[in-house]
Parts: C-alpha cells; sequence; structure tokens
C-alpha cells in the first residue's frame, strides 16, 4: 500500500508604520495567500484541500526609557474548498464542502528592557483574545447533502509571560 501527502502554502505580507516625535509607532498589515493540501493511498480516501486566506491587522507601541507597551488587533478571513474521493461501491459519489471561518484577534504587551554589559533582558507580560468563528456548511455529492456542519464559535484568551535575551554586536567588517 502506497499512502501520500502533498501540501503547499504560500502567501505575502504587506505592512507600513511610523514613529511619531511622542515615542509612538504605529502600523498596519495586510496579507493574502493560499495554497494546497492532499492525501491519497490505501485503504484511505484521497481528500484534497484548496485554501486561501486573507487578513488585515493595525498595531501601535509606545516607549518611555526601559517601558514599552504594544497593542495590536488583526482579522483573519480562510476559505477551504474540500472534495473526498469515496469509493464507488458505496453508489453515492465524491464528497464535496466549501468551509470558511474567520479569526479577530486584539493583544496588549507591556515590557520593560534591563541593559547588562552581558546582554540585554526583557521580561514581558500580556493579554491575547482571539474569537474563531467557523461557518455552517454543507457536505454534498451528487445525490444531495450528506452532512450539515454547524457553526462554531471560540472565544480563546492566552496570557503570555517571556523574557527575551539579547545584544547586538558588530563584526570587525563592520555587519
Amino acid at each position: 500500500m502506497d499512502y501520500g501527502f502533498n501540501g503547499n502554502l504560500g502567501g505575502v505580507s504587506l505592512g507600513a508604520d511610523y514613529t511619531f516625535e511622542n515615542a509612538i509607532r504605529a502600523g498596519i498589515t495586510f496579507n493574502i495567500g493560499g495554497g494546497y493540501a492532499e492525501s491519497s493511498g490505501g485503504d484511505l480516501s484521497s481528500t484534497d484541500n484548496r485554501m486561501n486566506f486573507w487578513g488585515l491587522g493595525a498595531y501601535a507601541g509606545w516607549n518611555y526609557e526601559n517601558f514599552g507597551v504594544m497593542a495590536d488587533v488583526s482579522y483573519t478571513s480562510t476559505w477551504n474548498q474540500l472534495k473526498q474521493d469515496v469509493d464507488s461501491r458505496m453508489g453515492m459519489g465524491d464528497l464535496e464542502a466549501d468551509v470558511q471561518a474567520t479569526a479577530i484577534s486584539a493583544g496588549l504587551r507591556a515590557e520593560y528592557l534591563l541593559q547588562t554589559s552581558a546582554m540585554d533582558i526583557i521580561p514581558h507580560i500580556g493579554v491575547r483574545y482571539m474569537s474563531l468563528n467557523t461557518w455552517g456548511y454543507d457536505v454534498d455529492t451528487h445525490g444531495g447533502t450528506v452532512l450539515e456542519g454547524d457553526s462554531l464559535h471560540q472565544d480563546i484568551w492566552t496570557f503570555p509571560i517571556g523574557v527575551t535575551f539579547s545584544k547586538d554586536f558588530a563584526l570587525d567588517s563592520g555587519w
């Protein structure tokens, strides 16, 4: 039995920001892309997913001496065109569904820069909310709808805490 998987995902992200005189930096982002995933082989039904996505975001940050605060908000939309081969002995034809989902996210982060001779230490703490929404969908075959997927909503809260260690250095060549 041969089993296989093939997939590819690509996209582009563009953005711009501006730093104001009062130490506030603000910007916007846009991303778009797509791809596919295919599986096949053996006793498993071959499945094909053609997908695309796009999103928008905005962010801002403010620094005062060694203290910094950052905030962001984003919206992402995905669309998946799914097809699954069904054994002809089932007498129903291949399955097809279009599944669409969206995500809205907002976050806030605070950090403090501790400079040492060996490295910079930046502890940070934050909060992030994400609202995930999958729209209802139908799984169809040539005989009609065989399954109805309900819409799904999830509220996800995370509270990231961490420490960044970094140090800038230059080589003799100037790099």
